[in-house]
């Protein structure tokens, strides 16, 4: 005799977190009823079949709301969960999926999900504010526990304030794509605190990937690092992977300006440079990535005077930062 699985369920946003196994995101919200109608003709996983529904469906974080433009549908049949209709939107954003997730060894994977966006989500997921586009999808296929990921995107006039840290990206544009396992970045730059930012190549993520080049060059970029020393930096750096070992190199110009903290914070800076130690914190870039080799030089090209309340000097480093 067929067995049958029917009736609803509902649950919230940090039960449907905890169902895929992640921690719940803080300010995500949201509330979800499913319905589905099962029948298993024989005691098989491969022979369950029927639909399964969200009946109704929404996602919030802080003051943006994002539902579904139609009842999401979703057939299961052969080992397979196949998506039937899946069209999301919210303010300026929609997210629209199609295919199949195979559920057992041996079935195919074949989805895409097709995103287009207003940055505005990121302002409320993280500090700061943001602004812009982000349009692209994301591809998996393969069987399960060799599932290859494909995705693409082209980002557009994107700019993000971070407060805390008085960082202004603005005017970002460019296009990224990840692929056979490396990461690809086409014309992708903006401005960053008035000056000029444009990163292009190519960043494997492991190894045997293949080598990779990557450039990041950096005009009239104004920063205040240490707390209190405005300097204006610009750089043209190469990272490269040749023969699974990788080498950062290039060259630095800083304009810098008065240091004008007290003493007190000085000594605070140097001490906690002179406690810091290799390995103070776990890496969190994979081991061969976290061992480029550096060979960096720093141009300074005016004095640095550190004037307060003990004296002041006047320094005009000469610096090379390696290993």
């Amino acid at each position: 005799r067929p067995g049958t699985l029917g009736g609803t369920a509902s649950f919230d946003a940090p039960a449907l977190f905890g169902l895929l196994g992640r921690t719940p995101i803080d300010g995500v919200g949201g509330r979800f009823e499913l319905s589905r109608n099962l029948v298993a003709s024989r005691p098989d996983p491969a022979a369950v079949a029927g639909d399964i529904r969200l009946e109704r469906a929404e996602v919030s974080s802080k003051d943006q709301r994002y539902t579904q433009s139609d009842i999401t549908r979703f057939r299961l049949a052969d080992g397979a969960l196949t998506v039937e209709s899946l069209d999301w939107s919210g303010p300026g954003s929609s997210v629209k999926g199609r295919g199949s997730v195979g559920l057992l060894k041996g079935i195919e994977t074949d989805l895409r999900l097709d995103v287009d966006t207003d940055l505005g989500i990121l302002g409320t997921l993280l500090s700061g504010r943001a602004t812009g586009r982000l349009k692209g999808g994301i591809e998996l296929h393969g069987e399960t526990g060799a599932l290859q990921v494909t995705s693409e995107a082209t980002l557009s006039d994107g700019s993000w304030l971070i407060p805390g840290q008085r960082i202004l990206f603005a005017g970002w544009s460019g296009r990224i794509r990840l692929e056979d396992q490396a990461l690809s970045i086409t014309n992708m730059g903006g401005t960053v605190n008035g000056g000029s930012i444009r990163v292009d190549g190519r960043l494997p993520f492991e190894p045997e990937a293949g080598g990779g080049t990557l450039t990041i060059a950096a005009r009239d970029v104004l920063i205040d690092v240490p707390r209190g020393l405005h300097s204006q930096l610009s750089a043209d750096l190469v990272w490269r992977l040749v023969e699974r070992r990788a080498r950062l190199q290039g060259n630095v110009e800083i304009t810098a300006n008065q240091y004008t903290e007290p003493v007190t914070r000085i000594l605070e800076l140097v001490n906690s440079l002179s406690q810091a130690t290799p390995g103070a914190g776990e890496a969190t870039l994979p081991l061969w990535l976290a061992d480029t080799t550096l060979d960096i030089g720093f141009d300074v090209t005016d004095p640095i005077y550190i004037d307060n309340s003990v004296g002041t000097v006047e320094l005009l480093p000469d610096l090379r930062l390696g290993g």
